[in-house]
């Protein structure tokens, strides 16, 4: 349906002697209300009219006007000049790289974002260091100081001595799984060292007969002690100790002297 054209007439309506009075007032108050309603389409104060679209024209809407409404460009989007880009309260604005200015952002400030240096690192003045509950700091010689170090505490790390090596005091000695202590006379105590529980002792000797080259004939007969050794060997509860001597073999004279 279109909107009604304004093509009433109010003639008669003026004048008391077409009608009653009662019904010509009405009628002339209903016309009038009609009236209204049809010339107020697209006026100020009226009632916005629809293109042939079916939509509010153009003209008719407070487009890019305070408390308005925002215009679209050919994209569908809303131009960059209507957004308020790095403005107080606004949003940031991009560079040519696509993003956001270093002057745009809370760099450096409290509950803000931090800077890098030129190497593209944080700066070490922005690193907690050497505080509870965050990283161990560095000295001039590029070691954790001792301080900051569990030394010396449970399940922390040893501490070492003048000499560089660990106190003797840290090394658990003496007890079962660890390691066997020195006495006073530099030796590992009885106490100290496992029962062998041996329960016989037998000695025997093992004779070698060594040839000697300077001898006319060989013979079985024991010349001249050479050396001796000794070995030992334990089966069980038995321990052998075998005593090996060698000799020389005795000399002949040659008969053909």
């Amino acid at each position: 349906m279109s909107w009604p054209t304004d093509n009433i007439s109010l003639s008669g309506l003026e004048s008391a002697t077409t009608y009653n009075s009662a019904v010509r007032s009405f009628l002339w108050s209903f016309v009038k209300i009609v009236k209204a309603l049809i010339g107020a389409r697209g006026v100020p104060n009226g009632v916005a009219s629809l293109g042939s679209n079916g939509k509010v024209p153009d003209a008719q809407l407070g487009r890019a006007t305070a408390n308005g409404v925002c215009d679209l460009d050919s994209g569908g989007m809303v131009p960059g000049a209507r957004i308020g880009k790095a403005q107080a309260d606004g949003v940031a604005s991009l560079d040519a790289s696509g993003k956001v200015p270093n002057s745009q952002l809370p760099r450096g400030d409290v509950n803000g974002v931090c800077e890098l240096d030129a190497t593209g690192n944080v700066p070490i003045g922005r690193i907690p260091r050497g505080q509870a509950n965050t990283i161990a700091q560095l000295v001039s010689n590029g070691k954790v100081p001792n301080s900051q170090l569990p030394r010396g505490d449970v399940n922390g790390v040893c501490e070492l001595d003048a000499t560089g090596n660990i106190p003797i005091g840290r090394i658990p000695r003496g007890q079962a799984n660890t390691i066997a202590q020195l006495g006073s006379n530099g030796k590992v105590p009885n106490s100290q060292l496992p029962a062998i529980g041996i329960q016989s002792v037998s000695v025997q000797t093992n004779d070698t007969i060594v040839p000697n080259p300077n001898a006319y004939h060989g013979s079985p007969t024991k010349g001249p002690f050479i050396d001796m050794s000794i070995s030992a060997s334990i089966s069980g509860t038995s321990l052998t100790i075998t005593l090996n001597r060698r000799y020389d073999d005795a000399r002949e004279d040659d008969p053909h002297d």
